[in-house]
């Protein structure tokens, strides 16, 4: 029967019911309600009698009361929350359970996080750290079960304060791993334009996703992921990340596995937050219905553009420099006044080759002429003999006696050998002002090299992976076209680093012997820790010497690079003795210690190898210097300098960037000091220029001018330059008394040697006159 009929029939029963009937009904209706009032009148009586009696009706009637607080309670929540018992609540559940046991394992299994010695002994358990990882992770693990349940309107509130928020917290978290307040240290400006960023680190996340969670999540986990990386590039070098490390990245993976990583607390609360930051989108309201389709091309389009235009302002833009935003990655006072995420990607900015004022070829030849240098000729057949050359760049060989008291904390001389030889007349030690500090080894070996300048060229760029595409004079070069053999470049690790396999031939060098070459023929005794050894190193230095003694008699050359003193200063071995002492307050470093102990073996090995060239027949030369200091405890270096490398002035800061330079020959080169004073600093571009004019080698124009400009300048690097009365200037004062002759000069030289188009640059400045050039003619 359908529900129309059956509503009519109930209409029917209505209407047709008998009146005698319905008035019966009525008078027993009336007679039940008087013995209701009845019941309830005696029910009364009856309670206020006997109340001990009632107590069934009282808990009934609280019994109500409860379940009424009860309904509300429910009705309010209702309208709030929303309880989600799905299959994909249940999975998600798993996960943040699994995510969050795993970081209480870590916690926990890392026993520093919330233990602590101290120097007298004492020991400290951190309770709140311990309670404070449970309960947090307990309640991401449940709470997100439950959803907020709002209005459209709320929802869209909330998912912008998510976006703002997070914003924030990112900001935060990335200056609290270095223990910085971004709220002291920042002004408005760089927390707007780093925010900008964000905004567009969010976008590209949401457009790709079609998720506003997941690009929020986005925010965080990267400015996380990037201040924890800098940290520890921090630690090891002594520099935060640049722009151009992103090009030198397989480098840093080579020997990623030789160093120790110790998470502190503010690593491990910021790295906590990820998972805290998951949990919480999670209990953020459900997003409205996602664009799909070709709809999306409405949202692809204009967020695309202006995730490009953020990211051309920030890294183009001449506006930031007007704000005072300056970017110095030898400085961590910049990452502390702009943040790290701003700090970072503003350094793209500085990766711009700029090109000389009012420069042009025709200019270019003009100041060559002016300057009246003209290249050397070659002539193989006037009688002169060349000195053998070996230029030998030591891995982070640092001399810490120049500073402070550290020579009184040390047992022993780590540099017995080398600092006997002074006042020799066979040799000149000096200090070598270089570019870097605890990595990017292959900028100081270019500008050893080539005698151009990292002073012109973007901040921390490494020219083999970044301007070496082509052929480039070179001191390399040059000896070839002087006859020498040899003409090798010797480096006992891997070959891939920073390039060199591309870049090596195009600066000259016709072999490259890596460890993988010669691997299969070293022992255990030629390792110290996992590096080859320096005296492993240089025996095979001179085995190489002898096998090209057999087919040629002509001046022998060859640049090595060693590999004993690298980074990673954290472990004991085996293999590495340590038998210098560090005292006072130096000697709770151990890195430090491990450090000086490894200069030791240099010195021993240095030895051995100046003794092995002082009976050999041909005039020899060896070039040996540190390639930059090694990265070792901050507060370690704090006590060696003095101050930290962020609290020193202009002039000390070169300081932070200098290591020893030892010219040894079995000859004499430096008759009673002649060149003590010429030699009391110097930078590594001018290193080839001054060795080719104190061995009486035939010279480029070039390598003229360099030598002549040492005289004037003793040290330019990209922190500046100095003049020999040490009055310090920026590289772009152009009121500086030497910026035209030199400075600006320089500069010029220097971008038509590297930077110009190969068919521009002026080859008869650069190289000797040859009558068949190697570099022309493109021999390999």
């Amino acid at each position: 029967m359908s529900k129309k009929k059956a509503k009519q029939q109930n209409k029917t029963i209505k209407t047709t019911v008998p009146a005698d009937i319905k008035a019966a009904v009525d008078n027993s209706d009336t007679e039940a309600t008087e013995t209701d009032e009845t019941a309830k009148l005696s029910e009364t009586e009856i309670t206020e009698a006997a109340p001990e009696e009632n107590e069934g009706s009282v808990k009934e009637a609280s019994s109500s009361w409860r379940s009424s607080l009860k309904t509300l309670f429910a009705k309010v929540f209702s309208k709030i929350f929303v309880f989600e018992k799905t299959k994909k609540t249940r999975n998600m559940l798993i996960f943040r359970a699994i995510l969050f046991i795993g970081f209480c394992i870590f916690f926990f299994t890392n026993t520093n996080l919330y233990y602590t010695v101290k120097k007298n002994g004492n020991t400290t358990i951190y309770g709140g750290r311990i309670f404070g990882v449970i309960f947090i992770s307990l309640l991401c693990i449940f709470i997100p079960v439950i959803k907020l349940k709002l209005p459209k309107r709320a929802v869209y509130t909330v998912q912008l304060a998510s976006i703002v928020g997070t914003m924030i917290v990112a900001i935060w978290a990335g200056e609290h791993v270095f223990k910085y307040s971004w709220t002291e240290n920042m002004k408005v400006a760089p927390i707007i334009f780093t925010m900008m960023i964000m905004f567009a680190i969010f976008t590209v996340f949401y457009l790709i996703s079609n998720r506003q969670k997941l690009g929020v999540l986005s925010i965080y986990a990267l400015t996380v992921l990037y201040a924890i990386t800098n940290y520890y590039v921090y630690k090891f070098r002594g520099e935060a990340i640049s722009a151009a490390d992103v090009y030198t990245i397989g480098t840093a993976m080579n020997v990623i596995d030789d160093y120790t990583f110790k998470v502190t607390w503010e690593i491990y609360k910021v790295a906590f937050g990820i998972p805290i930051l998951f949990s919480i989108l999670t209990f953020l309201p459900a997003e409205h219905k996602r664009v799909s389709g070709w709809k999306r091309l409405f949202y692809i389009v204009p967020g695309t553009i202006l995730v490009v235009w953020i990211f051309s302002f920030i890294t183009t833009s001449q506006y930031l420099l007007d704000q005072g935003i300056k970017v110095k990655t030898f400085n961590m006072k910049t990452y502390k006044s702009n943040g790290e995420v701003l700090n970072f990607v503003r350094g793209f900015y500085y990766m711009r080759v700029v090109e000389p004022e009012k420069y042009s070829v025709k200019n270019m030849q003009k100041l060559i002429d002016e300057s009246g240098y003209v290249s050397d000729s070659v002539d193989l057949d006037d009688g002169q003999v060349n000195p053998n050359v070996i230029f030998i760049m030591n891995e982070a060989m640092s001399d810490f006696s120049w500073y402070g008291t550290v020579a009184e904390s040390l047992s022993e001389d780590p540099f017995e050998y080398i600092h006997g030889l002074e006042g020799q007349d066979n040799v000149i030690l000096t200090k070598l002002d270089v570019d870097v500090h605890g990595g990017r080894t292959a900028i100081t070996e270019y500008e050893a090299l080539t005698g151009n300048s990292a002073a012109f060229a973007p901040d921390n760029a490494v020219p083999y992976s970044l301007y070496v595409k082509e052929l480039l004079p070179s001191m390399t070069w040059n000896l070839r076209d002087l006859g020498y053999s040899g003409n090798m470049a010797f480096h006992p690790y891997k070959a891939s680093g920073y390039s060199r396999p591309r870049a090596y031939p195009l600066i000259g060098f016709e072999d490259f012997i890596s460890i993988e070459d010669i691997k299969d023929k070293m022992t255990d005794d030629d390792y110290i820790r996992t590096f080859i050894s320096d005296k492993a190193d240089f025996n095979e230095l001179i085995n190489i010497y002898e096998e090209t003694r057999k087919t040629s008699d002509s001046p022998f050359y060859m640049f090595n690079v060693t590999m004993q003193n690298h980074g990673g200063y954290v472990n004991d071995f085996d293999n590495f003795d340590q038998s210098i002492k560090v005292t006072g307050k130096l000697a709770s470093y151990k890195d430090f210690k491990r450090f000086v102990n490894l200069m030791n073996y240099t010195d021993e090995a240095f030895e051995k190898l100046t003794s092995y060239f002082e009976k050999v027949d041909e005039p020899t030369i060896i070039v040996m210097f540190g390639d930059h200091l090694p990265a070792i405890d901050s507060d370690a270096e704090k006590e060696i300098f003095g101050k930290s490398n962020g609290s020193m002035d202009a002039y000390e800061i070169f300081s932070y960037y200098r290591t020893p330079l030892v010219i040894w020959a079995n000859y004499d080169i430096n008759k009673d000091g002649k060149y003590n004073e010429m030699f009391e600093n110097i930078s590594v571009n001018y290193l080839s220029a001054v060795v080719m004019d104190i061995a009486g080698i035939p010279m480029t124009g070039y390598q003229k001018f360099l030598s002549d400009m040492h005289k004037v300048i003793p040290t330019i690097t990209s922190h500046g330059y100095f003049d020999r009365e040490g009055v310090v200037y920026e590289l772009g004062d152009t009121t500086s008394p030497y910026y035209e002759e030199w400075i600006r000069r320089y500069n010029v030289f220097n971008y038509n040697n590297q930077f110009d188009d190969i068919e521009n640059r002026i080859n008869s400045f650069f190289m000797l006159k040859a009558d068949s050039n190697a570099m022309l003619s493109g021999s390999q």
